[in-house]
């Protein structure tokens, strides 16, 4: 059920009608029982089978939880039996297949059969790893199994993302927020901006990266001008596709009075491959942070031992992604251009020596070199797209109908994502930002200047340029475009 489908309008205006009319005047459990029910249907009107693997990961990790509280003598055992457990099914379900095949590579009898991914489960299987660890270290786990069960079939995020710690969520199910109508206005308009950034940009860009990167995996040749079309193109495209997704995520969640945390905060604006990250996939990279590169030691060791830890957290952020070398390629990319720049900024003078609209040019080339093998299907795809932007290769190609034209919008989304706020600036009036360690803990800068029209009030005028938006974008629904997280 995509966010940009009747299914899914339909399907949420029965969710708001019940919610805001019968279970909010009711108080109590209503509305949390309300949004339980929402979600245990979206969910298992995909498959029934897996919301039954969903089920039982559930009532596991739960368990799980409850005898690390219960028994603090045996709770590192309780600790890896949680871990081992999610990380066995996320591994069989995500990865058997592809090891499989590798290993049969080498010359090893292994059985091959079909294996179908299910839906969000690397999303939910790292909100319960993030539960488990966080119950281990804090000796609680005050949470019923009612609540739980909402805690991670949440619908709004419930598929990719954002991926919240309990106490950043849990007591909205209690206590919503109570201005209904605040609620109302900003959730829609930050998913109606969600929705225009997937259908009416992202999906453009879509046009020249699939033509440019499906010649590549299929064997043939692409020129320099296909290469940089193509790479570029992937590098807008996944941008307004994942932040678009978030907004409307987010933009839901808040039509029910319950904020999310922001996932994403102008990433292309970054100033070094770490900032990046700071802003691109918050969510995801704070656990990484949290659960990975800080048990590893993070910075409190030998300058070679923090390289080598920011290279394995990018590694695995990686294998997170999908299960191809592809993806293993480009978390090896990030975790080399985290060492590299570790190691230049440790001289601070050289953080002086590069000017920030400098510096914002050449972090935006290297996260465009690295999402090309994040984008290829093949590694050699990938290869003969890198090479060709390296290696002079003459002529416009086959790909491209309108060189000219494709270069303008080029231009204008790279232009738009430099310079143009983000959702959040634009929705400051109204914006909760949680103040949970590894989100901003005050909300961003309104929009100033020439972009100052851009700062939402939620008067007449908004209202119009929503529904208007809104209306255009309902039409490009027949499209039946899906969104690029939702593979993983």
């Amino acid at each position: 059920m995509l966010y940009n489908s009747f299914t899914f309008m339909l399907f949420f205006l029965l969710v708001l009608l019940a919610y805001h009319l019968f279970a909010m005047p009711r108080g109590g459990k209503a509305p949390a029982v309300v949004l339980l029910a929402a979600s245990v249907y979206f969910y298992a009107q995909y498959s029934l089978m897996f919301f039954g693997l969903l089920l039982l990961s559930i009532v596991v990790s739960w368990f799980v939880c409850k005898r690390l509280v219960a028994e603090p003598a045996r709770k590192k055992l309780w600790l890896w039996i949680g871990v081992a457990l999610n990380v066995v099914s996320l591994g069989y379900f995500k990865y058997y297949i592809f090891i499989a095949h590798n290993l049969k590579a080498l010359g090893l009898s292994v059985p091959l059969f079909a294996i179908a991914l299910p839906l969000g489960i690397s999303f939910y299987t790292f909100q319960q790893l993030a539960y488990i660890i966080d119950t281990y270290k804090s000796g609680e786990s005050k949470e019923s199994f009612f609540d739980y069960l909402l805690f991670i079939t949440y619908f709004p995020r419930l598929i990719s993302g954002p991926i919240v710690r309990r106490e950043e969520i849990t007591h909205y199910f209690a206590e919503p927020e109570k201005n209904t109508a605040l609620c109302l206005k900003a959730g829609l308009t930050l998913f109606v901006i969600g929705m225009a950034k997937k259908l009416l940009v992202a999906d453009g860009f879509a046009l020249y990266a699939d033509a440019v990167f499906n010649a590549a995996d299929a064997g043939k040749l692409v020129t320099s001008f296909e290469a940089w079309v193509g790479s570029l193109a992937y590098t807008i495209q996944i941008y307004f596709d994942f932040s678009g997704y978030s907004d409307m995520a987010i933009g839901v969640s808040a039509m029910l009075g319950i904020p999310l945390p922001v996932n994403f905060a102008s990433p292309y604006k970054a100033l070094n491959v770490v900032d990046f990250w700071r802003r691109w996939h918050i969510s995801l990279s704070r656990w990484l942070r949290d659960y990975i590169y800080i048990p590893l030691g993070g910075n409190r060791c030998a300058p070679w031992r923090r390289y080598f830890n920011a290279f394995i957290t990018m590694v695995i952020g990686g294998i997170w992604h999908g299960a191809n070398w592809t993806f293993i390629l480009w978390g090896a990319m990030h975790g080399f251009f985290q060492m590299i720049y570790q190691l230049w900024s440790s001289n601070p003078r050289n953080r002086e020596r590069i000017p920030d609209n400098v510096a914002i040019i050449l972090t935006f080339l290297i996260i465009n070199f690295t999402w090309i093998p994040f984008r290829a299907t093949t590694f050699g795809g990938a290869m003969g797209i890198l090479q060709a932007c390296f290696r002079p290769v003459a002529g416009f190609g086959e790909t491209i109908a309108d060189p000219f034209a494709v270069v303008v919008y080029l231009i204008i989304g790279w232009l738009a994502v430099r310079f143009a706020p983000n959702s959040n600036e634009i929705m400051a009036k109204v914006i909760k930002l949680t103040p949970a360690k590894g989100y901003p803990a005050t909300a961003p800068d309104a929009p100033s200047g020439p972009f100052a029209f851009m700062r939402w009030s939620g008067n007449a005028a908004w209202a119009v340029a929503t529904g208007v938006v809104f209306a255009v974008c309902v039409m490009r629904f027949f499209s039946n475009a899906t969104y690029i997280y939702f593979q993983f």
